[in-house]
């Protein structure tokens, strides 16, 4: 049991972890609002999960915030709260009007404690980093499609105490992030996403909507460089 536990724990944080941006996270763009607020519910078989978060940024660079948490075990009822930072950089849109941005996200995870009134007690601490896709697949009026993808390796220890000692078990693998932000008015997000675990048994797919509302002052892109004048020639 304790085995299937952390395995579901060390997921459920992964997929509460929102590491919203912009157009690569399929949500609304940090130049409507440099702040952007937000929650999200996460749900498979075997546990469900729900939390809150706020982020800060600019149109474009770095971007971060933080997240907190209520994770809800199913097969064992059993709950636990995690807490988390999450950031990226937001690169410059191609051409071809997509947008990468590279991410990383570190969570811990603060039980459940007391497990089926056995005194042990559990907790991990995940650390993830990768890379989300994102571009505008659907454009009218106020109200965009926004399709968003990812892949991050993630690292996970999960440590159990009991009334006879302790043990950690640490693991690695990736996660796949496939989903799409509907976008109204630039600044409300509807995101439902499918996040895949690869490799390793134990692990299940989860599925999640969050919502976010960007809001204070509007953040301006960094103007363009101008290239170097070069110095008018004198006329002999």
């Amino acid at each position: 049991m304790y085995r299937r536990l952390s395995f579901v724990a060390a997921l459920s944080i992964l997929a509460a972890l929102p590491a919203d941006a912009q157009l690569c996270a399929g949500t609304a763009s940090f130049s409507a609002g440099r702040l952007q607020a937000g929650g999200q519910v996460v749900s498979n078989d075997a546990y469900s999960s729900y939390g809150v978060g706020l982020n800060v940024g600019n149109a474009r660079g770095l971007y971060g915030g933080a997240q907190i948490g209520n994770n809800d075990y199913d097969f064992i009822q059993e709950s636990g709260l995690w807490v988390g930072a999450s950031g990226g950089y937001q690169l410059r849109p191609a051409k071809q009007g997509f947008q990468v941005c590279p991410v990383m996200a570190l969570a811990l995870g603060l039980g459940p404690d007391n497990i089926g009134g056995g005194d042990s007690d559990m907790s991990t601490r995940q650390f993830s980093a990768g890379a989300i896709i994102g571009m505008v697949a659907h454009r009218a009026g106020n109200f965009r499609i926004l399709p968003t993808g990812g892949l991050s390796i993630v690292n996970q220890k999960v440590s159990l105490s009991t009334p006879t000692g302790s043990a950690d078990e640490s693991d690695t693998y990736f996660a796949l992030d496939l989903g799409a932000g509907f976008l109204l008015n630039s600044v409300w997000t509807i995101r439902p996403m499918l996040s895949i675990p690869l490799g390793g048994d134990g692990r299940e797919e989860s599925l999640s909507l969050g919502v976010a509302y960007n809001f204070g002052r509007r953040a301006a892109a960094a103007p363009a460089r101008q290239p170097a004048r070069q110095p008018a020639r004198r006329r002999g």
